[in-house]
């Protein structure tokens, strides 16, 4: 009975334990799979407002066509480095067709 009794309280505190460090592991996981879920949320935002921000300020210096054009063009990038360019390519131009030309060809 004494064995009995060791074996069923070993195998409760083993199981307990078990289940402490699955839940431990767990939780990590979970809060690492969430940083990284929030800076890629983070990072589709970012391009979102640099996007959107490109389109209003081309808007505002080359009016809405040009702007609706250039929202075309930039929709789908989503790397920072080429909306910069844009970005550039905003102040440098005098034109909108210059703006739109350079822009579809970078």
């Amino acid at each position: 009975q004494g064995l009995e009794r060791g074996m069923e309280q070993g195998m409760e505190r083993g199981l307990e334990r078990g289940l402490e460090r699955g839940m431990e592991r767990g939780m990590e996981r979970g809060r690492a799979e969430g940083r990284i879920e929030g800076m890629e949320q983070g990072r589709a935002e970012g391009i979102e407002w640099e996007q959107a921000l490109l389109v209003r300020m081309v808007q505002r210096r080359f009016g809405a066509d040009v702007a609706q054009a250039l929202s075309k063009l930039v929709g789908g990038v989503d790397d920072p480095d080429r909306l910069a360019e844009v970005g550039d390519l905003v102040v440098d131009c005098a034109t909108g067709r210059e703006l739109l030309d350079r822009a579809g060809r970078t």
